[in-house]
């Protein structure tokens, strides 16, 4: 009688279920390793956005609130234009909104395939 391993079953063949277990996770954490950065680049965007939010209770040039959000942009590695900034603020003086809409391309190593993520990144401040 053969001994059972982790890959194996008491006849010494591999079992299948382990295994496509394994190649689920292998499959996960290589996933995780090719999205996750730009996910992460969005979320710290996300917060850069909010605090440009908070400026707009000191700053109401709006073009100067653009300018610091395409530096902050620059500073992430987004290359966006402030064609990408949307900025709407409300006639009445209540609240002021920022909308921002960019694309990342993913290249999956080794596959030579390329995926497109949009994101689209939203703040609304009340002043």
């Amino acid at each position: 009688m053969k001994r059972q391993g982790i890959l194996t079953n008491r006849d010494g063949r591999i079992n299948l279920v382990t295994l496509f277990l394994l190649l689920v996770l292998a499959a996960g954490v290589y996933l995780v390793v090719m999205f996750a950065p730009a996910y992460m680049e969005k979320s710290k965007l996300q917060a850069k956005v909010e605090a440009v939010g908070n400026m707009a209770h000191r700053v109401r040039d709006e073009e100067q609130l653009r300018r610091e959000l395409v530096r902050e942009t620059e500073l992430l590695g987004l290359d966006l234009s402030p064609e990408n900034i949307k900025i709407e603020r409300d006639p009445r003086g209540e609240w002021i909104s920022f909308e921002i809409n960019y694309a990342r391309e993913i290249e999956l190593v080794p596959f030579g395939h390329t995926v497109l993520l949009q994101f689209d990144v939203f703040h609304r401040e009340t002043l």
